[in-house]
């Protein structure tokens, strides 16, 4: 608290307003659909049931121990935030779309305290979360002391690794990684992607509207229209954030 109040100072008496605006936004924000949350959760889940099966995640590298954020961590160990309303937004919209009685499976990329997984179970789906670090496994803080190896996994999503469900390989409704992908170099600092892979770009949109999020893709066409739209290339050279197998 105090560390957070002596830089706001800072950032006002450099002038930085709008930065201040966004970080004050942002929490009003969370707070306001943290409250929604109660109200509207046990409407969403009335007469469903929770789906049965078992995750396993079968990889060679189950820690990630040459990341920083295993070595130093810093966001696995006190980071176990959500986003209220984009659960609610995909519960709805992905519903809609696959039929209201479908079981649906989400899994999160760098799950940290695993909280996002929880909410999405929390509405009757199969979730499965994995993280880089072992911290929160070794310490069970948040989420991990009830699910651990059952729904949350640590894993290096940067090696080979799979998620089964009841022994089967499983495909997942939606896949997030919520401030995951900047944790994952390039092989080359200008941009350049190897012979036999594509360069995956980051975009940006600068906190507008109080929701600051980045987005990946892989056409050069659509990196090009959302900056023109006003968001910000992020990552090595042009703005290359990884490099994936064509």
């Amino acid at each position: 608290m105090w560390e957070n109040a002596v830089k706001t100072v800072k950032f006002l008496c450099t002038g930085q307003w709008r930065r201040v605006w966004n970080e004050v936004h942002v929490r009003l924000y969370r707070a306001m659909w943290t409250v929604l949350w109660y109200f509207i959760m046990p409407f969403r889940r009335s007469g469903r049931v929770a789906p049965a099966g078992t995750f396993t995640r079968e990889t060679e590298y189950p820690i990630a121990f040459a990341s920083p954020d295993h070595i130093a961590p810093k966001g696995t160990a006190v980071n176990n935030s959500t986003n209220k309303k984009f659960v609610l937004h995909f519960d709805a919209k992905l519903r809609r779309e696959m039929g209201g009685n479908a079981t649906l499976r989400m899994m999160d990329l760098g799950c940290a305290g695993g909280q996002t997984i929880a909410d999405f179970m929390t509405l009757c789906w199969q979730g499965v979360g994995l993280e880089g670090s072992d911290f929160s496994l070794k310490y069970r803080r948040a989420n991990w002391a009830q699910l651990a190896n059952t729904h949350l996994f640590t894993c290096d999503i940067t090696k080979p690794y799979q998620v089964k469900l009841d022994g089967q390989p499983v495909q997942f409704h939606l896949i997030t990684a919520w401030e995951v992908m900047e944790h994952i170099a390039t092989p080359d600092l200008a941009g350049n992607c190897p012979s036999g892979t594509t360069p995956v770009y980051r975009i940006y949109n600068d906190g507008h509207g109080g929701a600051p999020n980045h987005r990946f893709t892989i056409d050069p066409a659509i990196r090009a229209q959302m900056i023109a739209g006003g968001y910000i290339a992020e990552g090595s050279g042009i703005g290359v954030a990884m490099c994936t197998p064509q």
